[in-house]
């Protein structure tokens, strides 16, 4: 089961091979897996975006229980992923 909304998921795009410039920002099937696997059991992506002051990739996530959205960084290295807990 992913913890991706349908909303959320909908809007996903998957990279092409040889990625160009503007796609170097989006994470491929494996490296999603790897964003739910670290994130704490329960919680449910609701949106992803890329920042524009630095090109960050962000993840917003919902935790059970919580009243407030959290957000994630998302650093890309190579073909793995490790997420940066930002309050």
């Amino acid at each position: 089961m992913s913890l991706l909304s349908d909303q959320v998921y909908g809007k996903l795009s998957l990279p092409r091979e040889g990625k160009t410039k503007q796609e170097a920002h989006k994470m491929n099937t494996t490296q999603w897996q790897q964003v739910e696997a670290q994130l704490p059991t329960g919680a449910r992506i609701t949106r992803t975006y890329t920042a524009f002051e630095n090109g960050e990739t962000r993840i917003i996530v919902k935790l059970p229980g919580a009243a407030h959205e959290t957000r994630y960084v998302a650093n890309l290295e190579g073909d793995s992923v490790r997420l940066e807990h930002r309050p």
